[in-house]
């Protein structure tokens, strides 16, 4: 028999009268990550409003997972050899640059050239459902560069040419990449990741479609002819220092040109203060004096003395009606109040585009293929074609005849045609 417990010590446990807790609901979500390395997704933008002068109408947008980079080129049509000839010159940049692509995902577009030049390039490839958007991480990029590509198009002078818009992705491109952070190295931007680090120095910048007069060779000009010629501004030259693209509409060509005065119309052109100046022009000066010899030095030196003894010692003039006080201090603000300047055009609205002159691809008696509009201050108005119309020309006499019944509605006089 098992007496084991009868006659226990311990104490059984008493029910608890605090309600037990209802079971919640709780839903998981988990964002995964692609951890195949060296992934690279593509997609077409869909056309744009206007065609270019070089016939292009798409942009074709490459996003890199592991650089975090956004690399775009500009399409003439959806054919397949031109799609493959775009998405060849992006695929060749990050091979050079030591990211080639291992894993191409993108939508069914050229999928038949696409597979072989893929496997040409020893590339694996993944297509998505048709009309899935969320699968493709390029549809996500493109959304990121049309905002930004948009932006600067409101940037633009509202005389720019719209049918110059391919001329901006670079510098969009460059811009871009530099406010995006690269996954393989968090300390560099995906543009430095791709390319080193921007110097703004050696490649300024400026605001996009910017309105330029540029310098103009006197081998080129004549001999009488204007120092400057008008030019739109596309972006930096990657190839030359401190240099920069201009189109100009009078040449229908591109020039690479220093020597340029820009007139940005919805920004102030940053400028020195007097001390800002001064300071700058002191550092200068002791810089080019360490360099002297002691012989060379010291006339200079001593004319600098004579000099800054009577800007100390000048005394203000004796009659004066107003007395100056002791003790001035510095009006000068450390900071400039920037004038604001809440402006911007929309070049792809419905009414612009209706208003605009364009030219097209077409030979006519009107219209040379590749030229745009010159840049003109003031704005004449259109003439009809008809002369009778244009004032420059007097007034015919109205010719009159006997109004009856019979010819009151059909009669109608020179002078109101």
């Amino acid at each position: 028999m098992n007496k084991q417990g009868i006659r226990s010590t311990t104490k059984p446990a008493q029910p608890s009268n605090i309600p037990k807790p209802q079971a919640n609901q709780v839903f998981c979500f988990a964002a995964m990550a692609d951890k195949t390395t060296r992934t690279i997704y593509h997609d077409l933008t869909g056309r744009l409003p206007v065609m270019s002068l070089e016939g292009n109408q798409y942009f074709l947008v490459a996003y890199d997972y592991t650089i975090n980079a956004i690399l775009v080129r500009t399409v003439k049509d959806l054919e397949s050899p031109t799609i493959i000839k775009s998405f060849d010159s992006i695929f060749q940049e990050l091979k050079e640059k030591g990211f080639k692509p291992q894993l191409n995902i993108t939508d069914n577009q050229a999928v038949t050239a696409l597979k072989e030049y893929l496997h040409k390039e020893n590339c694996e490839w993944q297509f998505v459902e048709p009309n899935n958007h969320r699968i493709n991480a390029a549809e996500r990029a493109i959304q990121t560069f049309k905002t930004h590509f948009i932006s600067g198009l409101c940037t633009t002078d509202k005389d720019f040419p719209l049918q110059l818009w391919d001329h901006l992705a670079e510098q969009a491109q460059d811009t871009l990449n530099l406010l995006r952070t690269s996954r393989h190295d968090p300390s560099k931007s995906a543009y430095a990741q791709l390319n080193g680090p921007y110097d703004f120095n050696k490649w300024p910048m400026a605001p996009p479609g910017t309105k330029a007069v540029i310098w103009e060779n006197p081998t080129g000009r004549q001999l009488w002819a204007p120092r400057g010629i008008d030019a739109w501004y596309r972006g930096p030259s990657k190839d030359h220092y401190r240099l920069y693209k201009f189109y100009c509409p009078e040449t229908q060509a591109i020039r690479v040109n220093g020597s340029a005065k820009f007139f940005p119309q919805h920004c102030n052109l940053p400028t020195l203060s007097p001390t800002q100046h001064a300071t700058t022009v002191a550092d200068e000066l002791f810089e080019s004096l360490a360099t002297l010899h002691k012989k060379n030095r010291k006339p200079i030196l001593q004319k600098i003395a004579k000099q800054l003894k009577a800007i100390v010692t000048q005394r203000p003039p004796s009659l004066q009606r107003v007395a100056a006080p002791l003790h001035t201090e510095a009006t000068e603000q450390r900071v400039a109040i920037p004038v604001t300047t809440n402006t911007s055009t929309n070049p792809t609205a419905p009414r612009t585009m209706a208003t605009t002159p364009k030219t097209h691809q077409h030979t006519t008696r009107n219209n040379k293929p590749g030229r745009t509009a010159l840049i003109e201050t003031d704005h004449a108005p259109v003439l009809r074609r008809s002369p009778r119309a244009h004032h420059s020309r007097p007034p015919q006499t109205p010719t009159q005849y006997p109004l009856n019944e019979a010819n009151a509605s059909t009669n109608i006089s020179q002078h109101a045609l």
